[in-house]
């Protein structure tokens, strides 16, 4: 959503790192183009999927209580229950950590599904597949690796 919806040139980095990531972000804002940025800065903050033995799947990008609030694996049950707000999903997709894991808090599954272009392993894209089952889900999550574009 940060592609649609902040201007790159309004990024102040203070250190070589941030500069390196206020670069590669305009790079990524120009490829995109305008007419996708103007779709990502439209899309929903959340998005309900029923599946076919009943349950929901809520897909946000931090929590469902705060859509800049981030579900952390490092969080405890309690924490966690906080950020789920008073109509959660039997299963929570969410990002912003950019660090994948599945855990299970009372009866909700919340999946984080790690980051493609920021994963804190370096070059590495993180993906997961949900497939609804008659009863359940299964969830599976893995990584790829790429090469560094600089020496490529």
């Amino acid at each position: 959503m940060a592609l649609g919806s902040i201007d790159p040139g309004s990024l102040l980095p203070i250190d070589e790192a941030q500069r390196r990531q206020a670069r590669l972000f305009a790079e990524t804002r120009a490829a995109i183009g305008d007419l996708v940025a103007e779709r990502l800065r439209r899309l929903p903050e959340q998005q309900r999927i029923p599946l076919v033995d009943g349950r929901e799947v809520l897909m946000v990008h931090g929590s469902p209580a705060d859509g800049h609030r981030e579900i952390s694996h490092e969080m405890s049950d309690d924490e966690v229950l906080e950020l789920l707000d008073d109509d959660p999903a039997d299963i929570i997709v969410c990002g912003s950590t950019h660090v994948p894991f599945q855990r299970t808090v009372e009866e909700y599954h919340i999946v984080n599904v790690g980051s493609v272009g920021a994963a804190p392993e370096g070059r590495i894209a993180h993906y997961t597949v949900l497939t609804p089952r008659m009863s359940g889900a299964d969830i599976l999550q893995d990584w790829v690796s790429y090469g560094d574009p600089e020496t490529s």
